[in-house]
């Protein structure tokens, strides 16, 4: 992919100011609600410090880093990242191979029956993040390159199978559920807007919807007892919690985290109790400032404030859509995009699973949930659409430059042509005129002269044949 870079970003603000105030605004409900989350779980334990403000205060020292990164990609031109293209793809499944390393400088952290952490030195980060980073910018990459292929019915395959190459990959060995979803999610969603095709994207929808229901309807029909549920797959215990939360054999292991979560969507009601007042998170909810939080949300601020917040995430993907729509290229186009199904998909599935819809799968809510890493990977997203908008909003005012110059270059050759501020036309029309108007009155002189010469000549006759006439008489 070759590009460009003739336009001057010079004088152009860094970001759109209606999606910069629908990122601050769920920043801040995010902080306050991780503070009230996690306030007494921090407060209480020897982990934290007993420190209530020990997860609020993380949160809000890696937004003010993500942010300031999300500025700093901005300004630059969306256009370097197609170079990053391909890397990125090899970036993300060899994260993702690092997770089967048990010890060392860098190497995989298992928690909760899952390695999903990857910890290089001091620090540590979720491979998730990173990998549906690195997808954003690969699919928008790959699917330019394709080309007109994407037009064709079977065009999509080449897409579909890299991105479900990285979904099994995570799966198996993170064993996350959600992230290997979301990939598919992107995977399809991305190529659909590329492509001009639907059928393939009909079949292939049906299929997986026929597969899901068969598999779980196979688990339903032979429902485990509590004995048996320690013996079955991870996954499967999910969905067993899903189809039956409140049996008593299930209600106090495998389904207790829905069913609290369910009780505090009860208890919030339309108004909710109030924020701080959730007596969920005192210990009921295991991780409620995470997957768990937009119970909490629900529990305080009721049906209302979280349909507010709801509305403000519908706000935030209307702003990303209009991006989108206005690119002036493809690759900015897919660059958003990515970066919108992402974001959409995550807040879905978040709220399904908090309401019990879809089996429990640990998905984050963005900007809500707390996670210092999800949060700067957020923001670096976030960065890249606010560089698309920058460098759209400059290549669009250079070109209003360059037209007005034009224009303008137009009007002086115009006066320069015209003399004393006549146009030349009339120049011309006026010369014309005097040349006519003089050839019509040597014409008419002509013909005047001849016609007194004429009657000079008859009077002259008419004189000499009367005196001839006097002389005779």
């Amino acid at each position: 992919m070759r590009h460009t870079f003739r336009f001057n970003t010079r004088g152009v603000q860094r970001v759109d100011l209606h999606l910069l105030l629908a990122i601050v605004m769920l920043t801040v409900f995010g902080l306050v609600m991780i503070l009230s989350a996690s306030g007494y779980i921090c407060a209480t334990s020897k982990i934290y410090d007993y420190n209530m403000y020990y997860l609020a205060e993380k949160q809000l020292m890696y937004s003010v880093i993500g942010i300031v990164v999300m500025l700093f990609i901005a300004r630059l031109d969306y256009h370097i990242w197609a170079i990053a293209g391909l890397p990125a793809y090899g970036l993300a499944i060899g994260v993702i191979f690092l997770l089967t390393i048990d010890e060392g400088f860098i190497h995989g952290i298992t928690r909760d029956e899952a390695t999903r952490w990857l910890a290089v030195g001091p620090l540590s980060f979720q491979v998730a993040d990173a990998v549906k980073l690195a997808l954003v910018v690969f699919f928008a990459w790959f699917i330019c390159i394709l080309g007109k292929v994407m037009n064709y019915s079977l065009g999509v395959l080449p897409v579909w199978i890299a991105g479900g190459i990285v979904a099994v990959l995570i799966y198996y060995i993170s064993s996350n559920l959600s992230t290997a979803i979301i990939i598919l999610g992107m995977t399809v969603l991305v190529s659909y807007v590329a492509s001009r095709k639907t059928w393939i994207f009909m079949l292939a929808g049906s299929v997986a919807a026929a597969f899901v229901v068969y598999y779980v309807m196979g688990i339903a029909m032979d429902m485990p007892t509590g004995a048996e549920v320690a013996t079955m797959p991870f996954r499967d215990r999910r969905i067993v919690a899903w189809l039956d939360p409140f049996n008593p054999e299930y209600i106090s292991s495998i389904s207790y985290q829905v069913v609290q979560s369910l009780y505090a969507v009860g208890r919030g009601g339309l108004t909710g109790k109030g924020l701080g007042n959730s007596l969920q998170k005192l210990g009921s909810i295991p991780e409620a400032q995470n997957d768990m939080i937009f119970a909490i949300v629900i529990e305080e601020l009721g049906v209302l404030g979280a349909g507010v917040i709801l509305l403000l995430f519908g706000y935030l993907l209307y702003q990303v859509f209009a991006i989108a729509v206005r690119a002036q290229d493809k690759f900015g186009r897919l660059l958003v995009t990515g970066v919108m199904v992402h974001i959409a998909l995550q807040v879905l599935l978040n709220v399904a699973v908090t309401l019990n819809l879809i089996p429990n799968t640990g998905v984050s809510m963005p900007f809500f949930s707390s996670g210092g890493t999800s949060a700067m990977f957020l923001y670096i997203e976030f960065g890249l659409v606010f560089s698309v908008w920058r460098t759209d909003t400059a290549m669009r005012q250079d070109a209003k430059v360059k037209a007005e110059q034009t224009e303008q270059a137009l009007k002086e050759a115009v006066d320069t042509a015209s003399g004393h501020g006549q146009r030349p036309g009339q120049t011309k029309s006026t010369e014309e005129g005097r040349t006519t108007g003089q050839t019509k009155s040597t014409g008419e002189g002509r013909t005047t002269g001849r016609m007194e010469t004429t009657g000079e000549k008859r009077t002259a006759g008419k004189v000499r044949m009367s005196g001839a006439r006097s002389r005779s008489r």
